[in-house]
């Protein structure tokens, strides 16, 4: 369980012998938006993580319950890595197409982020190889002002832009490894997160160095 407050999607983590169950992906946010698998596939890093496994088919369901309208406050965080770059690839996506609020690979070797407010933010930034892990995170703060939704790939701002209000109360189901109506992901998934407030540029350099080693980063 995360040790930071407002998580809405807080996966258990399984490391060791026990392998997660094939169906689900279980939330241990107090909201308790489990996540459906579909296609996806359990496998143990050498770390001993247990991690998801996509074949460009497949996907987790978690929902629409209201706690995924995240408002003007928000953090999509998780590690990924792509089998091949030039692909669009789904992490995390609330939406179709026009998401609420999506972190992706995109289809131009860069790493991709999507807010809905009162306009339009679509992100782009830094680069991805094949094969190799990266923890994306997506930030936004409607009250922060200039440059406040923030794109990091690892813990490096590679793009920023400018929103107010609230992100779009989209009905669609939260996605884990599927940005609806751009692709899914073929390769792998660890650790996906989403909460209802910003983390900070510390609390994220503190997350990666404290889970990189997992990744054998």
């Amino acid at each position: 369980m995360s040790e930071y407050r407002g998580a809405v999607l807080d996966p258990r983590i399984y490391r060791g012998e026990t392998s997660p169950p094939a169906a689900t992906l279980e939330d241990e946010s107090r909201y308790g938006n489990d996540g459906a698998i579909t296609g996806a596939t359990w496998t143990r890093l050498p770390s001993g993580l247990w991690v998801q496994s996509y074949g460009g088919a497949d996907s987790i369901d978690c929902g629409s319950g209201n706690s995924l309208n995240l408002g003007g406050f928000v953090t999509l965080i998780a590690w990924a890595r792509q089998t091949t770059i030039n692909n669009w690839g789904g992490i995390i996506s609330k939406g179709n197409y026009n998401f609420s609020y999506s972190i992706y690979f995109r289809n131009d070797g860069a790493n991709g982020g999507y807010i809905n407010a009162t306009g339009t933010s679509n992100m782009s930034g830094g680069s991805y190889s094949a094969d190799t892990w990266y923890m994306s995170t997506l930030t936004y703060d409607k009250d922060a002002g200039a440059n406040n939704i923030i794109l990091y790939q690892n813990t490096t701002v590679v793009d920023t832009d400018t929103q107010t209000g609230d992100t779009d109360t989209v009905g669609d189901a939260l996605k884990v490894g599927d940005a609806n109506g751009l692709g899914k992901i073929t390769g792998r998934i660890a650790l996906p997160r989403v909460f209802n407030y910003p983390l900070s540029p510390a609390q994220i350099y503190k997350i990666y160095n404290a889970e990189r080693s997992l990744f054998g980063v």
